[in-house]
């Protein structure tokens, strides 16, 4: 399976604005942790103690800086993740600059850059900005606060607190699994894309299709076969013209995320793509195309269509509007809705009963949400949704039909909210490979 994310989990917004105010680096030394989830300026003591039991990042003197996840219960380690500079970073203009090696269930998983930048809400606390690696861009801002261990103290806890967790072990013995039959599933796919070029030059519809997402796909995947965004587009346009959903959800994709094909996005271009699959029903195309109506890209702003078209693709278990809806029920204010036209009432009960079923397909932010909600906004919700979900589940058995199509691409798009905004997120889309 190969993804391609518009934003990353950890980093994502456009811009960064310089700081009002120069911070010495003596300042940032130290144990701190992150408010998670955003910027949240106003964690209580207890919060932070709690955050700096979990999730921590350490400072050094000497320019190092390392990250650290724990997840413990009752005594037991469960989970460890460690991020670590391979060589004393560079402090500048309020930025560390490093590089990174992320190092999870007990295996290096490469070393990557890490900049971050800083600004100054008041003494001791700071906005942190995490950047992608072209140094401009990011996918998230949250706010950082000094733990009360001090170096020395920080470091002895991850030794004491190191080594496979639990839930480790079983996903180390996993990755073991998949390594070993790595080289079989390599010699599989490079058979089955010689058979899809053979099958392309007979005129085979479908595999032109498939042989175009694969030069398109070759932007974030070596598979065998070059970026080639000219000829993916010609195979992809004559797969459509005979009217191959799956080449209608790619070319959306390719004018809906830059370096698939084109450097910059074509929202109008692929609105008309989502559309044409969304009219054959087509779940991922139908929630593509409802949240592009919902928020007027490409197209006009039309809320009562988005809704429609995000039900239609619920009704058929795709996790991405499952997850939509549930956000419209809980979260949207009233004078929004009016505004946009969406007549879903407010509901946190059946709203969050759209996330438990997007959740329970691994859908990785409804995982999140389901958390919050239940153990922070609703928690007395949280039996009344499950049980809905149960019902809704029976009511509504899941109509997505196996598609023949290889390899095909599916699209996603969700809300997100961020400093009590919402928002939606950048696209992604995944491939069979």
């Amino acid at each position: 399976m190969c993804r391609l994310f518009l934003s990353c989990f950890f980093l994502s917004l456009l811009s960064i604005t310089a700081s009002a105010e120069s911070i010495p680096y003596k300042k940032l030394v130290g144990v701190w942790t992150m408010s998670q989830n955003g910027v949240n300026h106003n964690l209580t003591k207890a919060q932070v103690s709690e955050l700096c039991g979990m999730v921590f990042s350490v400072i050094h003197p000497n320019l190092n800086m390392d990250n650290h996840i724990r997840f413990t219960q009752d005594g037991k380690l469960l989970m460890s993740m460690d991020v670590l500079s391979k060589e004393p970073c560079t402090y500048a203009d309020n930025q560390i600059s490093c590089e990174m090696e992320y190092t999870a269930f007990g295996k290096s998983q490469g070393i990557q850059p890490g900049i971050t930048h800083f600004q100054k809400v008041r003494d001791g606390v700071y906005d942190v900005t995490a950047l992608k690696p072209d140094g401009n861009t990011v996918n998230e801002v949250q706010t950082m606060y000094p733990c009360s261990m001090t170096i020395p103290e920080a470091l002895a806890w991850v030794e004491a607190n190191s080594g496979p967790g639990e839930f480790d072990d079983k996903l180390g013995e996993t990755i073991n699994t998949l390594e070993q039959f790595t080289p079989q599933i390599e010699e599989g796919k490079k058979k089955k894309i010689e058979l899809l070029k053979k099958q392309a030059k007979s005129g085979d519809v479908r595999a032109m299709a498939g042989l175009g997402i694969l030069h398109l796909m070759a932007t974030v995947t070596n598979i065998g076969v070059e970026h080639d965004p000219e000829r993916g587009l010609a195979m992809l346009k004559e797969a459509a013209e005979k009217k191959l959903v799956s080449a209608y959800v790619m070319l959306g994709s390719a004018n809906m995320i830059p370096g698939l094909a084109f450097p910059k996005q074509n929202f109008v271009t692929a609105f008309g793509w989502y559309e044409k699959a969304a009219q054959t029903g087509r779940a991922d195309a139908l929630n593509m195309a409802g949240m592009m109506k919902l928020f007027g890209l490409g197209t006009k702003q039309d809320g009562p269509q988005a809704v429609e078209w995000m039900a239609l693709a619920a009704e058929q278990g795709n996790p991405s509007a499952q997850f939509n809806l549930g956000i419209i029920r809980v979260f949207f204010p009233e004078e929004l809705k009016q505004r946009w036209k969406v007549s879903l009432e407010q509901d946190s009960v059946t709203g969050m009963m759209h996330i438990n079923l997007a959740a329970e397909q691994g859908h990785e932010p409804s995982k999140i949400m389901l958390q919050f909600l239940n153990q922070k906004r609703h928690p007395r919700l949280a039996y009344p949704a499950q049980a809905k979900a149960k019902l809704w589940k029976k009511n509504h058995p899941r109509k997505l039909a196996r598609n023949r199509d290889y390899p095909d691409s599916t699209i996603e798009m969700d809300f997100k909210i961020e400093g009590g905004q919402i928002k939606f997120m950048d696209a992604n889309i995944n491939a069979k490979l």
